[in-house]
């Protein structure tokens, strides 16, 4: 899910992606949760795809590309009545730099 070439320490405007097989557009909370490598976990808010009402998306910036190792993200989303969701999980893997 994360776009491009490999992914290093400090990367900016990253962007990944959830996709679910639900109208995430009618879900007043859409975010993005990751792990990372030492265990630490977060969240983003998403963003809704304009053209896709079932893929979310956040950028993620340098502050939180902090550590090499295998990350995991999934979507997470709640509709209008209460109900939680959740994307299948995401890997991708964040470098040193070689310098």
């Amino acid at each position: 899910m994360a776009e491009g070439g490999k992914v290093y320490i400090g990367q900016t405007w990253l962007k990944v992606r959830g996709r679910s097989d639900v109208d995430l557009s009618l879900c007043p909370v859409r975010e993005i949760h990751y792990r990372k490598p030492d265990g630490t976990t977060g969240e983003w808010e998403a963003g809704l795809e304009s053209d896709n009402i079932t893929l979310i998306y956040q950028i993620a910036n340098e502050s939180v590309l902090d550590v090499a190792g295998t990350w995991t993200i999934w979507g997470y989303f709640v509709n209008d009545s209460g109900k939680k969701g959740y994307t299948a999980p995401a890997f991708f893997e964040v470098y040193q730099h070689g310098y």
